[in-house]
């Protein structure tokens, strides 16, 4: 999987990606998740470049007005039309949708997007609570991750680490997000200010990831409850109609 950034360019007003398939960080909403939006507002700020931000949003792909120059090579143009330009982000300008580190720093109460500007992302992940890592640089060869399954509200990846370490997750947190480790509960760590991670020991290991929220869950139990009792009293009302019946001809018969 990989993103677009496509600035609005294209027709159907912002709302190409729900045309197209194309899953484009740019988009008209009222609503937006405040994580994400965060990471604009640091780029206003110059907390984060715009590289950065793309990176940690797994771009791979911009449509845009702007003409970077030919001598920058973490862009590459892929052709244009008009004044729209495609450029495709060199590998080294970007970041997959996940990505394994061996660092970790624990974010400050205050300041931890201007913190996050200035981190190796590829090292080291800010985090929102203590983890003890070895810190041993940079991925190691051998080490791999690959996705299983991806889809909006499930993945699964598989990976081999040679340290213990922090799989980052290109997915805005939120609330009502379950992990699993190799099959047990996995606790989803806050990372790089608006995404989820999930700790791992050195060696191959499988994540799932999946959405269900409190509230749906509270919704199932509801409904079975309920479900439960329309069956508990349709039962009673055939066995009363039943009962019914068999007392009419049982009348019937006595009757004189």
């Amino acid at each position: 999987p990989f993103r677009v950034s496509t600035e609005g360019l294209l027709p159907a007003d912002g709302n190409e990606g729900l045309l197209t398939g194309l899953d484009d960080v740019v988009g008209s909403t009222p609503l937006q998740v405040q994580l994400f939006a965060d990471l604009q507002t640091a780029e206003q700020r110059t907390e984060l470049n715009e590289l950065q931000r793309l990176a940690l949003l797994d771009v791979r792909y911009i449509l845009t007005k702007r003409d970077f120059p030919a001598a920058d090579k973490r862009f590459t143009l892929l052709g244009k039309e008009g004044d729209l330009h495609l450029y495709r982000l060199s590998s080294d300008a970007t970041l997959p949708r996940a990505w394994l580190v061996h660092g970790a720093t624990q974010a400050p109460s205050e300041g931890e997007l201007a913190m996050l500007g200035k981190l190796d992302f590829r090292q080291t992940a800010l985090v929102d609570r203590q983890i003890d890592l070895p810190s041993v640089g940079a991925t190691a060869a051998g080490e791999s991750l690959t996705y299983v399954t991806y889809a909006p509200t499930r993945s699964v990846v598989q990976v081999a680490s040679a340290a213990p370490g922090l799989v980052v997750f290109s997915e805005i947190w939120y609330p009502g997000w379950q992990a699993t480790l190799d099959g047990r509960t996995a606790p989803i760590i806050r990372a790089d200010h608006s995404f989820r991670a999930v700790a791992v020991p050195a060696g191959r290991h499988e994540i799932a990831m999946w959405y269900a929220p409190e509230i749906l869950r509270r919704g199932v139990t509801v409904s079975v409850i309920a479900a439960g009792c329309c069956l508990v009293l349709l039962a009673i009302d055939v066995a009363l109609a039943v009962l019914g019946v068999r007392r009419g001809v049982l009348l019937q018969e006595v009757a004189p």
